[in-house]
């Protein structure tokens, strides 16, 4: 498929490690777009992307701040990195030599509907074809892929379509600008049959809607031919913003109940938000743990709250099939989950920590760290776990 047309501006940004890597054993992503069209109520990404919201399901948008990467850019980046030593002063080097998954589609979907005619991301998937590179790809409209999917049929691709209902009339409201999820069900049986394997993004899981829903849910994730699924619970700010307070309104109102009342009541919180508590998160996490051996379903918990009794392994994202990868063993992910230690990047672990804007870790090692993150992470939970037990025995 030959690029011809470009409708949008473009211009080159590099693949970046992120500042996830004291709990994500793949901290690697790239965007071939930065805006997005779907309009999510729940954005994850709200403060990375600007995004228009309409009402109407499968409606043309023109998106004019949408700003497409440069393939050629991305090419002669890949070029220069795999000719350069390793320089732990560029972690985004380093993951790309080590052969780290990198991730397309986190702060911005791949598959926007002006992906048609730019082929940004076809292109960026093609400099990566060139090397067999390990890619994961998030995306909420794997009809955009399939119409080029046939070219990629054997690459070191593992596809993650994000859906997190499973009802059209529901999702249409929610979800304002993306595809039914009839529709995505029916491309990821496509897909499926051509021999990809998908993962589903249940993310956030939204209680009690998701807990209603949980069986009907999977079963149609396993009907439609999906690989496995992750999940990560809802969260929102604790100080919102009167636009998001809006957003989560209208989320309440559409599934029937008040989420920003419930997490005042019943939440918890975490960092700068406030999240499901710990009993309401398992006992979701259980279900779905329960749903997938029911339904023969790789699961993955991409939930903070890591245990090794829910999920499938330490790659939520669905990565772990892919040819010759490595991962970041030192995230406090992989040594609670366990991994194959022979997959473990050590140089990951050397490069020094100067691509974040935070200047809590500034030069330190990502090995550094991720061991000071992860004993005070154990001591958090030695903590909680104590004055769990002892509100229990008194």
């Amino acid at each position: 498929m030959e690029n011809n047309i470009t409708p949008i501006e473009t211009k080159f940004w590099k693949p970046s490690v992120t500042s996830q890597f004291r709990i994500c054993p793949v901290p690697f992503h790239f965007d071939t777009y930065r805006g997005c069209q779907y309009g999510c109520l729940y954005c994850f990404a709200r403060d990375f992307i600007q995004f228009t919201r309409r009402n109407r399901e499968g409606s043309e948008q023109h998106q004019a701040f949408l700003e497409g990467n440069s393939p050629k850019g991305l090419e002669r980046w890949i070029e220069r990195t795999m000719d350069s030593d390793y320089n732990y002063d560029r972690a985004e080097e380093v993951a790309f030599k080590e052969r780290i998954p990198v991730k397309i589609g986190a702060t911005a979907d791949p598959f926007p509907l002006i992906e048609k005619t730019a082929l940004i991301t076809h292109d960026c998937l093609r400099a990566f074809d060139k090397y067999d590179y390990p890619v994961q790809i998030s995306t909420k409209n794997p009809e955009v892929f399939l119409e080029y999917a046939g070219e990629f049929v054997n690459s070191n691709i593992a596809l993650n379509v994000s859906c997190s209902f499973c009802d059209d009339d529901i999702a249409r409201k929610i979800e304002t600008g993306a595809i039914s999820p009839t529709r995505r069900f029916e491309a990821i049986r496509k897909l499926s049959e051509m021999g990809f394997r998908i993962t589903v993004r249940i993310q956030p899981f939204i209680l009690p809607y998701s807990s209603d829903v949980a069986e009907r849910f999977i079963s149609t994730l396993k009907d439609c031919g999906a690989w496995g699924f992750q999940t990560e619970g809802l969260k929102i700010r604790v100080v919102l913003p009167d636009n998001e307070h809006l957003l989560y309104e209208k989320i309440g109102d559409t599934l029937g109940f008040d989420i920003i009342g419930d997490f005042k009541a019943k939440g918890t919180k975490e960092s700068g938000d406030r999240v499901y508590c710990e009993d309401d998160k398992r006992a979701m996490l259980a279900r779905y743990t329960e749903l997938s051996k029911k339904f023969g379903i790789k699961f993955f918990n991409a939930d903070n709250l890591i245990d090794k009794a829910y999920g499938d392994g330490c790659e939520c994202c669905g990565t772990e099939f892919l040819r010759d990868h490595k991962i970041w063993g030192g995230s406090s992910r992989a040594r609670i989950m366990g991994y194959d230690e022979s997959m473990n990047s050590e140089e990951l672990g050397k490069c020094l920590i100067n691509f974040t804007r935070s200047q809590a870790n500034a030069r330190n090692t990502i090995r550094e760290a991720s061991d000071e993150y992860f004993r005070q992470e154990l001591k958090r939970q030695w903590n909680e776990n104590f004055e769990r037990n002892s509100k229990k025995l008194f």
